[in-house]
């Protein structure tokens, strides 16, 4: 998604970089390519939510860390993870803040949400 802003000459377009990039004008979010280029482009959390915790504890658990609590700290530990997931289905009025004409006259929310909620095939 930056990219296609280098490629016009807009990457450091405000009103372009909040749908380009993750978090722009908000505290955390990407400021820079030189600071922050781990913030470039849309990712996850764009349309899921801020889910940092969410991702540590995903990787706890698939790196087998969380298999080191025993009993009553690993149930209490999986029970707060689950609480963590960030919410699956994604809103029409979500995408709509950036996908709109004449930025992008082609949006068909029921086709593209298919991907997002990782439902699409292709």
């Amino acid at each position: 998604a930056l990219q296609t802003l280098v490629v016009d000459g807009s990457q450091f377009r405000s009103e372009c970089l909040q749908c380009h990039t993750l978090g722009f004008g908000v505290d955390n979010g990407f400021y820079n390519v030189k600071e922050t280029l781990h913030m470039a482009n849309v990712q996850c959390e764009t349309c899921h939510t801020a889910a940092y915790q969410h991702a540590t504890n995903q990787n706890l658990i698939l790196n087998g860390t969380v298999n080191r609590l025993k009993g009553v700290a690993k149930e209490d530990f999986l029970a707060a993870a689950k609480k963590l997931v960030p919410p699956r289905e994604v809103p029409a009025s979500l995408c709509l803040e950036c996908h709109h004409p004449p930025h992008d006259e082609d949006f068909v929310y029921a086709l593209k949400v298919l991907k997002v909620n990782h439902q699409d095939s292709g």
